[in-house]
């Protein structure tokens, strides 16, 4: 049932093809790194939690191995639309975005953006999302979403993913790259297109109001909330941070189980940390 075409009034909004070219234009799906925790902190002008990032014996994992210059990934091999980034860090990771507006910077190749993030939730079902994000989702179609009623968008060509559903947060969120980020590019079966996937007009105009929409719901509900909201909010989003992004303490081998073989290479060896604790969202 869940792979039954889409029948809604607005699935016509949806073309085959995608769009190529470099510059960034509205409506394009440009890969970012980014975290699905960025348009909230941005929003409520507040930085993440940062105890989580603590150096413990001299070293952290969390974003040692963050270099923007990454940020012009490539599909894998398989063919697929997921961008893989193993390198968790406090900037996030590679992920589709969605531009709303674009402009060159002053100075240099670099472009500031506006946009709205992409993300699966860690493929996780609807209901498992944490209610801090849920009433400030929605689904970009897929023709695996299991629930083909709730409100969506339809991209161009219909989105493919590694998970069933995809989502797409309608908070405008202010970035500014270093160079003009690549596209999120579309799949041909086993073979990778050059064309990216985009927004037509109509579909662009939908994600504006309710991204105009969401936005004074959750100026009015949080932001500007004096009642407390506000504050029980913020609790919640620094809570499911660290939830995600736990603390990374590092660890040295057991010097008591070294083996024989061990001992004689001592000279030889670099005894390295080994991190325990590792978690991106």
């Amino acid at each position: 049932m869940s792979h039954l075409p889409c029948n809604c009034p607005i699935a016509c909004l949806a073309g085959p093809e995608g769009k190529s070219g470099a510059s960034p234009e509205a409506g394009d799906i440009r890969v970012v790194v980014a975290s699905l925790f960025d348009p909230f902190y941005s929003a409520l002008g507040k930085d993440k939690p940062r105890d989580n990032y603590t150096q413990t014996h001299g070293s952290t994992v969390i974003g040692s191995k963050y270099n923007p210059q990454r940020s012009i990934a490539h599909p894998t091999s398989r063919g697929s639309t997921l961008y893989d980034d193993s390198s968790p860090s406090d900037a996030g990771k590679r992920r589709p975005a969605i531009v709303l507006r674009s402009s060159k910077k002053s100075r240099g190749n670099g472009v500031e953006m506006e946009v709205c993030l992409m993300g699966t939730f860690s493929g996780v079902a609807a209901a498992d999302i944490s209610n801090v994000f849920q009433r400030y989702i929605s689904h970009i179609y897929t023709d695996t979403m299991p629930d083909k009623k709730a409100n969506h968008l339809h991209a161009s060509p219909e989105w493919r993913g590694p998970s069933q559903e995809q989502w797409v947060i309608p908070l405008i969120h202010k970035m500014e790259q270093a160079s003009v980020p690549p596209r999120w590019r579309t799949s041909r079966g086993r073979t990778r297109s050059e064309e990216g996937y985009i927004l037509h007009d109509d579909a662009l105009t939908q994600l504006r109001n309710l991204a105009t929409k969401t936005f004074l719901d959750f100026d009015k509900t949080v932001v500007s909330n004096r009642s407390g909201a506000r504050s029980v909010f913020v609790e919640k989003l620094d809570a499911e941070y660290r939830r995600r992004h736990p603390i990374v303490k590092m660890q040295r081998r057991n010097p008591t189980k070294r083996t024989l073989a061990s001992q004689h290479t001592k000279r030889f060896s670099v005894s390295r940390p080994t991190p325990v604790a590792i978690s991106a969202f």
